[in-house]
């Protein structure tokens, strides 16, 4: 019942950002993004944005934690200096080059190596139940469902990528 709640309470969330920003948001179970195209000739309005979220978090006696916010700069022309760092209350928001969201790597050259190497580094932390069902001689189907249950949802989470 707390998640539906929690979304309840959350719903009105974008209603707190100006529509002229041009600001996409979307929530999920208990987080929230936010995103914008910056055209060569404009400037982001992200700050403002945080800013509009920040009063709506405070008029609803919640807080934004800005250890766990992320900027996430994606720009492949060299000659646009970085926008200015993002900052909630009086801390500066860091600035990553690769984050996770809903279980996905996500870089700002548009690559999948991390998401990949993330994959295959839990995948093979996994193979050690299937090692062990194989040296204590259990019957093929223990390691066939052992595979089924744990490894192979790892590996198909996010497979189109």
């Amino acid at each position: 019942m707390s998640p539906a709640l929690f979304n309840i309470h959350i719903n009105d969330i974008e209603n707190s950002i100006p529509d002229g920003l041009a600001i996409n948001i979307c929530k999920y179970a208990d987080d929230c993004t936010q995103d914008e195209v910056v055209s060569q000739d404009s400037s982001s309005h992200m700050q403002e944005a945080l800013e509009a979220v920040q009063e709506w978090s405070n008029r609803n006696k919640m807080t934004i934690n800005s250890k766990k916010t992320k900027d996430m700069w994606i720009c492949f022309n060299t000659a646009i200096p970085a926008p200015e760092p993002l900052v909630i209350g009086n801390e500066a928001v860091e600035r990553v080059n690769s984050h996770k969201l809903l279980g996905v790597w996500h870089q700002n050259n548009l690559k999948w190596n991390c998401h990949v190497k993330n994959i295959v580094r839990k995948a093979n932390k996994r193979m050690f139940s299937l090692r062990e069902c194989r040296r204590a001689n259990l019957p093929t189907e223990v390691g066939i469902t052992s595979y089924e249950s744990k490894i192979r949802p790892v590996l198909e989470y996010a497979a189109l990528i």
